[in-house]
């Protein structure tokens, strides 16, 4: 007794990529209501993203393997604003400006959208942060806990409309 509106998709680096792409083509009766992106990017060439479905990204801003900016070695990778205004549009959204952040820390940014179809758009971002992990896991100096916060992210969300 699974409940479909329940269901989050979540990845880190190369995972959370495939993520972006698996949430976007799965069937809609499969659609995750959540997908969660720690450390990863799309590419661009993702199917058009599901309305409805909550959207989380945490990334380091100074990340060497999945740049923030998305420029690495010629491989095309979506910068993180990019991918975030894909969903953003992709629910309803349409700004060029993001409100202010809810945390006025200097080590994490972190902004909230609650879009008209429902769903709500989470980035979380680490200004000086250089690491390319799951940010809070054993090793890690992030100042996020990404377990703790993707946790805190889906807890009571369903699939909007």
């Amino acid at each position: 007794n699974v409940d479909l509106e329940r269901i989050t998709l979540s990845g880190y680096s190369q995972g959370a990529s495939f993520a972006h792409k698996a949430a976007a083509e799965l069937p809609e009766k499969y659609r995750p209501a959540n997908l969660v992106d720690i450390s990863g990017w799309t590419t661009g060439k993702e199917a058009k993203v599901p309305v409805g479905m909550n959207f989380m990204s945490i990334q380091s801003e100074k990340d060497t393997v999945a740049p923030f900016d998305g420029r690495w070695f010629g491989l095309h990778m979506d910068s993180e604003d990019k991918t975030m205004q894909r969903y953003l549009k992709g629910n309803g959204i349409y700004q060029t400006k993001t409100p202010a952040d809810k945390d006025s820390s200097p080590a994490v940014r972190e902004v909230e959208w609650d879009a008209p179809s429902g769903a709500t758009i989470k980035s979380i971002s680490i200004p000086g942060y250089k690491g390319h992990d799951w940010h809070g896991s054993v090793g890690s100096e992030a100042p996020v806990n990404a377990t703790k916060e993707l946790i805190e992210f889906i807890r009571n969300k369903r699939r909007g409309s």
